[in-house]
C-alpha cells in the first residue's frame, strides 16, 4: 500500500479532524494510522533496515570513542569540515532535482528519479559525522553550557515519550493542531526541551 499523498484534500482534513477532536478518537485515529504505515506501507522494510543502520553506525562510534570525545580535537575539526561541507552539497544536489520535480521543470528519467533516493543515505551520515564535530568542538570550551543536558541525555526514551506527551497535550488537548508556522513549532519545541531538563 502506498502512502496517500499529503496534497490530498481528504488526507489532509482527516487527521486535523481527529487531532481536534475527543482524545479517545486522536489515539484510535494516531494508533489506526501508525498501524497502517508500520505494517501495509511498501517503504517499512527500507526504513526499519534504515534505523538499523543508523543505530550500528551509533554503536560503532560509540565503540571506536568517537561519541566520548576519546579522540584527538583535530579529528573533530577534520568530521566538522568535510562532513558539513560534503553533506550540504550532497543534500543541496538531491534537494535540486526534488524542487525541479515540483517546479515541473525536469526529464524523467532514471537518474532524475532514482538519485535524490541514492543520495539521501551518504548526505545523511556525512551531515550526522559533521555534526557530532562540530558539537564536540564546542563543547570543550563551553562545557557547563552543555551540563543541564546530561541528564536528560542518559534518559533518551523517556525524553522522547514525555516531549510527545506534552505535545500531544498543546496541539491536540488546546486545539492547537496546525495553527503554527514552522518557526513556531521550533519555539514551542525549545520550550518543551527546557521544561523537561
Amino acid at each position: 500500500m502506498k502512502a496517500p499523498p499529503a496534497t490530498d484534500p481528504d488526507y489532509s482534513a482527516r487527521p486535523a479532524a481527529a487531532r481536534l477532536g475527543p482524545y479517545a478518537g486522536a489515539v484510535a485515529f494516531a494508533a489506526r494510522e501508525s498501524w497502517e504505515l508500520t505494517v501495509f506501507w511498501e517503504d517499512t522494510l527500507l526504513y526499519l533496515l534504515d534505523a538499523l543502520s543508523m543505530m550500528l553506525l551509533g554503536m560503532a562510534l560509540y565503540r571506536l570513542g568517537w561519541l566520548q570525545g576519546a579522540v584527538p580535537r583535530g579529528t573533530y575539526l577534520a568530521l566538522a569540515a568535510v562532513g558539513v561541507a560534503a553533506g550540504l552539497a550532497i543534500r543541496a544536489w538531491a534537494a535540486g532535482i526534488g524542487w525541479d520535480r515540483i517546479d515541473g521543470g525536469w526529464e524523467p528519467s532514471a537518474a532524475t528519479i532514482l538519485l535524490p533516493d541514492i543520495l539521501y543515505p551518504p548526505g545523511r551520515v556525512l551531515m550526522a559525522l559533521g555534526y557530532l564535530g562540530l558539537f564536540h568542538l564546542a563543547y570543550g570550551p563551553a562545557k557547563a553550557l552543555f551540563r543541564p543536558f546530561e541528564h536528560y541525555g542518559r534518559m533518551a526514551l523517556t525524553g522522547y515519550l514525555g516531549h510527545s506527551a506534552l505535545a500531544a497535550l498543546i496541539f491536540s488537548g488546546l486545539g492547537l493542531w496546525a495553527q503554527y508556522l514552522r518557526a513556531d513549532l521550533l519555539v514551542i519545541g525549545a520550550g518543551i526541551l527546557v521544561v523537561q531538563i
